[in-house]
């Protein structure tokens, strides 16, 4: 099933390429070779799965499109590559499952059609994709909801992704508890370099937010963040790479606080500071009962050993 290359690729200049009849699978980098432009990459329906790399080289013209059809069960990562325009991503009708955390990362600007059928884009959100302008969700999607050019949950829950084309204030509305996996990902970028202050995009995070994933502001051109009292929740890797942006942390907030320009999770530094005194208390005693004659350390016979030993084992879970 993988497309047989000629040994003279500079020979092969169709401008269009037409699959057999039954096709289901495309192998990873089937096309990766293929040097020339395809006015239209048209996937049959019979295809269910396309793998890495697959159409890495081709080539659309400015204004191309791909459709992701409802039979496809599995999508590989890059599945184009060397892309100049602007490219339509339209996910079919029928399609109720579909991760979307690489397959977008194929053009500088994606406009991507979420249809009515779609229940669920992955655990990673929109992972890897920091091209996407504009997002259309069909009527009667019953899982997910754009607002103000932003895509949530159908509960408005969860801010899942705020387009690189976002500007001016955002302000997110309470009843939000969630910002989505690489929500705001490059966010702002489009407005930010020689922008007129109102221009830029500037969030407010709500009172009721509670957790931030991972990758929700990495590589965000948002100047600065005010995190809320109630956020309890900052997963690792939230702000990577967020170079331009400063963070600040109300100060009734029980879990997290700014020091030295860094964000510091009070409870994980209470367990280092925990586990570095039972530590030093150990060893002192290890000590101790060696100059006593104990010369096999200390023996765990009695309450106040326990309760360290489990101090330690919670730590190291």
């Amino acid at each position: 099933l993988q497309y047989i290359r000629p040994k003279k690729l500079e020979w092969l200049q169709p401008d269009s390429f037409s699959f057999k009849s039954g096709v289901e699978v495309i192998c990873e980098k089937a096309f990766s070779k293929y040097h020339c432009p395809l006015e239209l990459l048209n996937i049959p329906e019979s295809v269910v799965a396309i793998g890495d790399e697959a159409f890495q080289q081709v080539r659309l013209p400015h204004h191309g499109s791909i459709t992701i059809t409802k039979g496809l069960k599995y999508i590989g990562t890059h599945i184009i590559g060397n892309y100049e325009g602007i490219l339509n991503v339209i996910i079919e009708e029928g399609v109720k499952e579909i991760d979307l955390s690489y397959i977008l990362d194929c053009a500088p600007a994606v406009t991507l059609y979420l249809p009515s059928t779609l229940e669920s884009i992955g655990d990673k959100g929109f992972g890897e994709v920091d091209n996407t302008e504009h997002i259309h969700l069909a009527e009667g999607n019953k899982h997910f909801r754009m607002d103000n050019d932003v895509l949530y949950n159908y509960n408005k829950t969860e801010l899942l992704r705020c387009p690189v084309t976002k500007r001016g204030e955002f302000i997110i509305p309470e009843g939000v508890t969630t910002i989505g996996a690489n929500a705001f990902r490059l966010s702002g970028y489009k407005y930010a370099i020689d922008a007129e202050p109102e221009s830029k995009l500037s969030v407010v995070l709500p009172q009721s937010l509670t957790t931030i994933k991972k990758g929700a502001f990495r590589n965000t051109w948002i100047d600065s963040i005010f995190i809320p009292a109630n956020v309890s929740e900052i997963e690792e890797g939230a702000f990577e790479d967020a170079i331009h942006l400063t963070v600040e942390v109300s100060p009734e907030n029980n879990y997290y606080e700014v020091r030295d320009n860094l964000l510091i999770d009070k409870f994980d530094e209470w367990i280092n500071q925990m586990t570095e005194d039972i530590d030093n208390f150990m060893e002192e005693e290890d000590r101790r009962m060696r100059e006593n004659g104990l010369l096999y350390g200390i023996i765990y016979d009695n309450e106040e050993y326990d309760l360290i030993l489990n101090y330690s084992n919670l730590n190291n879970s």
